[in-house]
C-alpha cells in the first residue's frame, strides 16, 4: 500500500499555450473491467490520466475529491494523483484509460508504463515532467463532447499500444488528447451547476474589484466549502485560482488590443500592485507584460 506521500522535488515545467503540446507522450493505455463492488487503491500514479467509462458506473476518489461517474463520461486526472476506484455493486464499470507524461524528453529511451507508488524509480526520472494544462490541474468530469473525443482517441491509443507502442504515434495521439482535455467548449458553461455559473458570471463582470470566496459562495447559494468543491469538479480549479486565470487572460487580451499602460491594465483586472501583476503574468505566459504587448497588431 502506498503511504500517500509525494516527493517534493518532482519536476514541473511552465509552458505557454503554443508549447504545451510540444512533447507529451502516452506511456500506457489499457481497458479494465471491474468486479461488482471491487475497490482498488488508494494508489499513487505518476502521470496525468484520461479515463472513460464504456459501461456501468462507479466512484473515483482523487486527491480528496469524489467523482461519481457513469457510462459515457470521461475524467481528466492531474499529475501525480492519488486515486481509489470503487465499482458499483449492481453495475460495475468497464473502463478505458490512458496515462500521459506531459513532457517527455526525446533522448531518454521510453519505458512504456506510468509510475505507480511513492518509491517507483520512474517517479524521480529527470526525463519526465509536468506541464501546466489550463483548467486541468484538479480532477474533473469532462463535458459530453470532450468525453466522446477522449473516448475515441483513447480507444485508438489502446489498440496501437497493445499492438506495439510507437513513439511517433503515441506522441501524436497524446497531443490530440491534451487538446481535447483543455479546449473550452460552449457546452461546458451550459453544463455547469447554476450556482457555479452564477459565481463565474459575477467574477467576469467584476474583474476589477476584490472578490472573496465567501462572497461567491453567497452568490452561488452554497457554503464556501461546497463552492470550492463544485468549482474543482466542474472547472478544474478552486474559485480563487480560476478567478486569477480569468484576470490574467483578460490582461493578455488588453495588452494586445489596447494602448493602456501596464499599470492601468493591472488595475483594470484587479491587481492593485503592478509589480505583483508583472510577476504573476510572467509566471503564466513566460514573458513580461511589456514583452507580450509587442505582439499588438497595428490598426
Amino acid at each position: 500500500m502506498d503511504d500517500g506521500s509525494f516527493p517534493m522535488h518532482i519536476a514541473r515545467i511552465n509552458m505557454d499555450s503554443a508549447n504545451m503540446y510540444s512533447s507529451p507522450m502516452i506511456v500506457h493505455a489499457n481497458h479494465f473491467r471491474f468486479a461488482a463492488g471491487e475497490v482498488i487503491g488508494p494508489r499513487l500514479v505518476g502521470s496525468r490520466m484520461v479515463f472513460w467509462v464504456l459501461s456501468g458506473s462507479g466512484r473515483l476518489d482523487v486527491d480528496g475529491t469524489r467523482l461519481d461517474i457513469v457510462t459515457g463520461q470521461a475524467v481528466a486526472l492531474p499529475w501525480n494523483h492519488s486515486i481509489r476506484y470503487t465499482a458499483s455493486r449492481t453495475d460495475p464499470f468497464h473502463v478505458g484509460g490512458v496515462h500521459l507524461v506531459p513532457h517527455l524528453d526525446g533522448e531518454t529511451p521510453i519505458e512504456w508504463r506510468a509510475a505507480h507508488g511513492a518509491t517507483d524509480p520512474l517517479r524521480f526520472a529527470g526525463s519526465r515532467a509536468d506541464v501546466d494544462w489550463p483548467g486541468a490541474d484538479s480532477p474533473r468530469i469532462l463535458s459530453r463532447a470532450a468525453s466522446e473525443e477522449v473516448r475515441d482517441l483513447g480507444e485508438i491509443a489502446i489498440r496501437r499500444y497493445l499492438e506495439k507502442p510507437n513513439s511517433s504515434v503515441m506522441r501524436a495521439l497524446a497531443i490530440s488528447l491534451v487538446a481535447a482535455v483543455v479546449t473550452p467548449r460552449a457546452e461546458d458553461a451550459r453544463l455547469l451547476p447554476s450556482g457555479v455559473r452564477a459565481a463565474q458570471e459575477y467574477c467576469v463582470a467584476h474583474l476589477d474589484t476584490p472578490i472573496s470566496t465567501e462572497r461567491l459562495a453567497r452568490i452561488a447559494g452554497l457554503s464556501a466549502s461546497g463552492l470550492v468543491r463544485q468549482f474543482k469538479v466542474h472547472s478544474g480549479a478552486a474559485p480563487q485560482r480560476w478567478l486569477r486565470e480569468q484576470r490574467l487572460n483578460a490582461a493578455a487580451r488588453l495588452l494586445t488590443t489596447s494602448t493602456l499602460r501596464v499599470n492601468e491594465i493591472a488595475k483594470s483586472v484587479g491587481f492593485e500592485d503592478p509589480l505583483y501583476f508583472s510577476r504573476a503574468f510572467a509566471a503564466r505566459f513566460g514573458v513580461s507584460p511589456r514583452e507580450y504587448s509587442r505582439s499588438r497588431p497595428q490598426l
